[in-house]
């Protein structure tokens, strides 16, 4: 009601500058109500969203911006520079291994039965996303440029000064993703995109990727327990795919943690290192104590205190670099770290 209150005082402005400030009030609200809310009246807000967008693209293309003369900000993102972080030296006996489009049959057998992990390559080749509608900054921010999301300000979770922000999408691309050089000279702290549900949200970049076969793929499951009444206990079995958006610069990063669903990540843009390590090795990775924080190691993988965490030294792993059109399968209760060595973009599948 909100929104639709604020789209009517924006009809009644005509179609300058505060015609364009209220359509972005209006497509704030509606995205405060999908982040904070539950789906209403048919998922109308998502709906609603995407033609208020379209609008605003849409006067941004007039140039009404220009009618305000304290309005300095853009449509046009930056040119991406080629900033980067230090690339690792990898093991030529620990490398991950990468397998061309295999058969679902065979990932099924030799990767997930296995729990062992693998790089897929010639999978999402032809996503909308890697072809007709490749994404950019400048895609990115011309389709949901004015979208408000939540980032993650800090390099990682475990920081004691980390903290979230909800700002819009262009904000983001032009304060931490491609920074003014201004910026970068402050040695501004990281901005992070990470684990967002970003397409339920903003539909019309979920056109542009597919969720990959392999994620309906399912693992033999152990007999099911029979209850007093003879029914058979319930499963997690029909429980949907969750895709989450991890957007970023360079120097994101994940600390090494486990989850507990099978995953496929997908990486779109950019490059990304990462570090694996089996359900066997937890002993020596020194999770943290307590309940929140127990699936997540202690240890700085990159940068270790042996000292502290001396068996840390002899656990095994595996490793690779994700570049743009890999597909990486983690098992369930797989340890991860992931650095970003670039601007990137990655879409993750969880699965039961």
């Amino acid at each position: 009601m909100k929104a639709e209150s604020i789209l009517e005082q924006a009809h009644r402005e005509g179609s300058g500058l505060e015609n364009l400030l209220k359509l972005r009030k209006s497509l704030r609200v509606c995205d405060m109500g999908i982040l904070m809310g539950a789906p209403v009246m048919d998922d109308v807000l998502p709906r609603m969203a995407v033609k208020l967008q379209q609008m605003v693209t849409e006067r941004d293309k007039t140039g009404v911006r220009k009618e305000h003369p304290t309005n300095s900000r853009t449509t046009t993102v930056k040119k991406q520079r080629t900033t980067s972080q230090i690339r690792p030296v990898l093991s030529s006996t620990k490398l991950i291994q990468r397998v061309f489009c295999p058969s679902i049959a065979v990932f099924q057998s030799e990767f997930m039965e296995r729990a062992e992990p693998v790089i897929l390559t010639g999978v999402i080749d032809r996503w909308p996303a890697m072809t007709s509608r490749k994404w950019s900054l400048e895609y990115l921010a011309s389709v949901a440029g004015d979208r408000t999301v939540p980032i993650e300000i800090g390099s990682k979770y475990t920081e004691d000064d980390w903290t979230q922000k909800l700002m819009t999408l262009r904000d983001f691309i032009s304060s931490f993703v491609q920074p003014s050089e201004v910026d970068e000279a402050k040695d501004r702290r990281v901005g992070y995109l990470a684990q967002h549900q970003l397409f339920n949200q903003i539909p019309e970049l979920q056109n542009d990727i597919m969720i990959p076969d392999y994620c309906c793929v399912k693992t033999s499951p152990p007999p099911k327990k029979m209850t007093s009444d003879y029914n058979t206990a319930d499963t997690d079995d029909d429980e949907e795919i969750d895709i989450n958006a991890w957007f970023g610069p360079a120097g994101t990063i994940s600390p090494l943690h486990h989850d507990p669903k099978h995953n496929c990540l997908a990486q779109v843009v950019g490059e990304k290192f990462v570090r694996l390590y089996s359900e066997e090795e937890t002993d020596k990775l020194y999770p943290h104590e307590g309940f929140l924080l127990n699936n997540t190691s202690r240890v700085d993988v990159e940068n270790p205190d042996l000292e502290q965490f001396p068996g840390f030294s002899s656990a095994k792993y595996q490793e690779g670099i994700l570049r743009a059109g890999d597909l990486l399968y983690i098992p369930p209760r797989c340890w991860h770290y992931v650095r970003s060595l670039t601007s990137s973009f990655s879409v993750s599948f969880w699965w039961q």
